[in-house]
C-alpha cells in the first residue's frame, strides 16, 4: 500500500517550480506598483482586483472541499479523479485567508487614504448628494 501511495505523488520539476514562484513574484510587484504609481485610480483598481481575486479564488477552494465531503459522505465511486482535485483545493484555504486578512488590514489601517472600493464610494457620496444607494454605502463604510 505505501508503494502505491509513493508511486501517486507528484513532483513539480525544479525548472516550473522555478517559473512558478517567478510568476508569483511578478504579480506581487505588480500589486505594490499599482499602489505605488499612479494616482486614485491607480490604487482602487489594484485593490478591486486583488479584492476580485480574493473573493473568486478563495470561493473556488471553498467548492472544492464542499465536493469532496458531498463526495465522501455519498460514497461515490465514479468521482475519484474529481475528488482528489477537489481535495487539492484546500490547499490554497491558507494562502485565501491570507489575501482576506490582507483586505482586512488595509481596511483597518489605512482608511484615511482610497484604499477600497467602499471608502471611494462613500466619500464621492457625500460630495454628490444622498441617494438611496450612496447613503446606504456611506452608512456601511463610515469608517472611511
Amino acid at each position: 500500500m505505501k508503494e502505491i501511495a509513493e508511486k501517486s505523488l507528484f513532483e513539480i520539476p525544479g525548472g516550473w517550480k522555478s517559473l512558478l514562484w517567478l510568476l508569483v513574484l511578478i504579480g506581487a510587484g505588480m500589486f505594490v506598483a499599482g499602489l505605488v504609481t499612479g494616482g486614485d485610480e491607480s490604487v482602487l483598481r489594484t485593490w478591486q482586483a486583488f479584492l476580485i481575486n480574493t473573493v473568486f479564488w478563495g470561493g473556488i477552494a471553498h467548492a472544492g472541499v464542499l465536493f469532496a465531503v458531498i463526495w465522501q459522505l455519498t460514497d461515490a465511486k465514479w468521482g475519484r479523479a474529481f475528488k482528489r482535485l477537489a481535495e487539492a483545493c484546500a490547499g490554497f484555504l491558507p494562502v485565501s485567508f491570507l489575501m482576506f486578512m490582507i483586505v482586512f488590514l488595509a481596511v483597518m489601517f489605512c482608511m484615511n487614504g482610497p484604499i477600497l472600493p467602499f471608502c471611494i464610494m462613500a466619500k464621492q457620496s457625500r460630495k454628490v448628494g444622498s441617494t438611496f444607494l450612496s447613503s446606504s454605502v456611506a452608512i456601511f463604510s463610515g469608517f472611511c
